[in-house]
């Protein structure tokens, strides 16, 4: 990371095609694609393997680079995003913490969501959330409600 980081702010940048260019030092060569105001690192070479036109292009004609290099790790960032699921304490649907709103494991999705995406999602009605701590209390307040008020049905 912190090689290719280098090159792109202190090497020579050589424009190939429209959305093609190499970035070069004295020891490393970086083929990029440029997409939009981002530019993609696909290749890195040594310099020394190049062409001696191509040391020599770069010599005379190579611009130095005024780019600020944003290097993104992916396999770094898949880890986090994993990380972030395991915990426990955020609503996967909106992502509240537990400190805001009770966040519990639901058994219907089978991970922990807040009380307010807990009645998006279908609960507390449904019989499996009848052993959730959400649905428990709601269930709890209805058997409740209907002890007290004799409920009467019309067929």
């Amino acid at each position: 990371e912190n090689i290719i980081k280098n090159i792109i702010e202190t090497g020579r940048i050589v424009l190939r095609n429209k959305n093609e260019a190499r970035i070069s030092t004295s020891n490393y060569t970086l083929g990029c694609l440029i997409e939009g105001k981002k530019i993609v690192v696909k290749t890195v070479m040594k310099t020394s393997e190049m062409s001696k036109s191509f040391r020599k292009i770069i010599r005379k004609h190579g611009m130095s680079s005024n780019l600020k290099a944003i290097v993104l790790n992916t396999s770094e960032v898949e880890r986090w995003i994993k990380e972030f699921e395991k915990i426990e304490e955020i609503c996967k649907i909106c992502g509240i913490c537990a400190k805001i709103r009770p966040v519990v494991r639901c058994n219907v999705i089978k991970m922990g969501v807040c009380i307010d995406c807990c009645l998006l999602i279908g609960g507390p009605y449904l019989k499996p959330c009848k052993s959730c701590l959400i649905g428990k209390d709601w269930w709890k307040k209805a058997y409740e409600v209907s002890k007290k008020e004799k409920a009467i049905y019309i067929l």
